[in-house]
């Protein structure tokens, strides 16, 4: 009986999972520019309390360029293959949307002149993040 209870426990420590992280996870061109976006926008953030006109134009000019140029990438939650199935195109297609939608709210965030509407402007943003990480960042650990 403790034999068989040991042999099952080691099977199932070694069974690899479905949340096991892709051998990629973290190490492609859309996460590097991710992480150059969360970058951006904590400088923004820093230049806002600063009250530095320069470095919140260079930041949110820099915020808008990478995510419109994340569009062009698919996330590994979608596929990691070139071709895309009708299922992964409509996945993508909603990615695309999101991105889309924050685009938008960085223009906004550009053309702000007054701490009010910055603070609207980054709460879209934020919420836009939230839900663009819930429905298509993959877990690496």
């Amino acid at each position: 009986m403790k034999k068989l209870l040991l042999t099952c426990l080691l099977t199932l420590c070694f069974l690899p999972t479905t949340y096991a992280a892709h051998p990629q996870c973290g190490k492609t061109e859309l996460s590097s520019v991710m992480k150059d976006m969360k970058d951006a926008l904590k400088g923004y953030k820093t230049a806002m309390k600063k009250q530095d006109e320069a470095g919140m134009k260079t930041h949110s000019q820099a915020l808008y360029d990478l995510s419109v140029k994340s569009k062009e990438y698919v996330p590994l939650s979608i596929s990691d293959k070139s071709s895309l199935s009708a299922e992964e195109k409509a996945k993508y297609a909603k990615y695309q949307k999101g991105m889309d939608m924050m685009a938008k709210a960085v223009k906004k965030l550009m053309n702000a002149t007054d701490d009010a509407t910055r603070k609207a402007a980054l709460a879209v943003i934020g919420k836009g993040n939230k839900q663009g990480h819930r429905n298509f960042k993959m877990k690496c650990k």
